[in-house]
């Protein structure tokens, strides 16, 4: 009954969970330099393997509206992962090393506790790559997790969502043996 009351306290206080957001997503690349593409050609593709395009609810306990991506996921990953590759010395082309990337999932969630709550944002890319006759393939799971007292704000949602985006992308770009598959 108490955590009921806490439940309905945090979503009245925090009524904007009830309007949609898209949250812009703006990763942020740290290429660790232990990778040395030296001028090998790679290619990427990117494709969305997620079940639903919401990455969960604003509010506590499942309740309140969707939270999407604005713009398309696809070219943001695509696009942080070419980046992060060329600071590792690869070039991007039409030939060369394939690697692979599937967005397996981007989620957020809002999970009460008896005084305050924790937002949890998840990312899931796997990566694989094809060079030279050999394979390899690899998940990669960025998470970012805050207590908080109410709903994140939109700014707010745009980091945590970024952040864990940020965590999944930068593992990637940073395997020496994804690296390695590459420079075949």
């Amino acid at each position: 009954m108490f955590k009921n009351f806490i439940l309905l306290l945090v979503i009245g206080v925090s009524g904007c969970t009830f309007n949609p957001q898209a949250v812009s997503i703006s990763p942020d690349l740290k290429p660790t330099g232990v990778i040395h593409g030296e001028g090998k050609n790679v290619v990427v593709t990117v494709s969305d393997e997620r079940a639903s395009q919401s990455l969960g609810q604003r509010g506590a306990g499942n309740v309140g509206a969707d939270l999407t991506v604005q713009g398309d996921l696809t070219e943001i990953i695509q696009s942080s992962v070419e980046s992060g590759l060329q600071k590792q010395g690869f070039n991007l082309s039409n030939a060369g090393s394939s690697l692979k990337v599937e967005i397996r999932n981007l989620d957020y969630k809002f999970l009460t506790g008896m005084w305050s709550g924790t937002i949890r944002t998840e990312c899931g890319l796997k990566a694989i790559c094809s060079a030279g006759g050999k394979s390899y393939d690899k998940f990669y799971r960025g998470k970012y997790e805050k207590s908080v007292q109410v709903a994140g704000t939109s700014a707010e949602n745009n980091t945590y969502v970024s952040s864990s985006v940020s965590d999944a992308v930068n593992q990637l770009i940073n395997d020496p043996e994804l690296g390695k598959c590459l420079s075949q």
